[in-house]
């Protein structure tokens, strides 16, 4: 993916899966920048002032993270100066499958 600026944006997280799930971003200016539980079905937004840096974008229901609900983000740049957020879509889901290997959609 191509590198954010820093900026306010808001994300959108789409719960399209069987479970409750929820996103939080951890990086540069604080952690634990996340939304409440999402139930299937339900979406939630999450607005962030994101600086230069590394961001680590994920799932924070305990074992989601290692399921492969994680996904990392790279602002860089010179900020946008003010203005609006901008809308970045970030969608959580369930696999279809029962293992314990891969088929987890991240972000």
């Amino acid at each position: 993916t191509s590198p954010f600026a820093p900026g306010t944006y808001t994300f959108v997280a789409k719960n399209a899966g069987q479970v409750g799930h929820a996103l939080e971003i951890d990086g540069p200016g604080g952690n634990d920048q996340k939304t409440s539980g999402i139930q299937p079905g339900q979406s939630a937004n999450l607005t962030v002032t994101l600086s230069a840096g590394s961001y680590d974008v994920y799932c924070p229901v305990p074992g989601h993270k290692g399921l492969g609900m994680d996904t990392k983000i790279t602002v860089s740049g010179s900020g946008a100066g003010g203005g609006g957020g901008s809308q970045a879509p970030a969608t959580t889901q369930q696999a279809t499958s029962n293992s314990g290997g891969g088929g987890y959609g991240g972000y």
